[in-house]
């Protein structure tokens, strides 16, 4: 092997190299970016689990039915 052979391997090792660093940096970036989205995603769905069980806890339960209607329900006459 000659050393010219030897100088373009560790030329080519040393491309690798950065290419290497170059992607472990953008991996990481990725990374940061989707625990920041998942951080987002899991707050907002903790909020909307809170305010259903609100909204849930203020409707009345009637049962199945049938339902008596409200005193001030409007009525319609039958004409015979």
């Amino acid at each position: 092997m000659s050393s010219f052979q030897v100088g373009q391997i560790t030329g080519q090792m040393g491309q690798v190299d950065d290419n290497l660093q170059f992607l472990l940096g953008r991996l990481s970036l990725v990374t940061q970016e989707f625990n920041a989205v998942k951080s987002s995603v899991g707050a907002t769905l903790d909020g909307l689990r809170t305010g259903m069980a609100d909204v849930q806890n203020s409707i009345k339960d009637t049962g199945p039915g049938p339902n008596p209607l409200p005193p001030n329900y409007p009525t319609v006459e039958a004409t015979p």
